[in-house]
């Protein structure tokens, strides 16, 4: 899979959710390892696709 494949798939696993998601369980669901996750993470909300909710 491509990084650009990748990055969106990470974006539909978030976006489908009805809860929050730790970057553990964005890893399991995408098969994407943590730290792979935590760079798609920051370009996503860098690009303002997603934001960190505090809790």
């Amino acid at each position: 899979m491509s990084p650009n494949q990748r990055l969106l798939q990470i974006l539909l696993t978030i976006s489908s959710s009805p809860a929050p998601l730790s970057a553990q369980m964005i890893s399991e669901q995408t098969d994407t390892p943590v730290s792979s996750v935590y760079r798609y993470i920051a370009t996503l909300r860098e690009w303002n696709f997603i934001r960190h909710l505090k809790g």
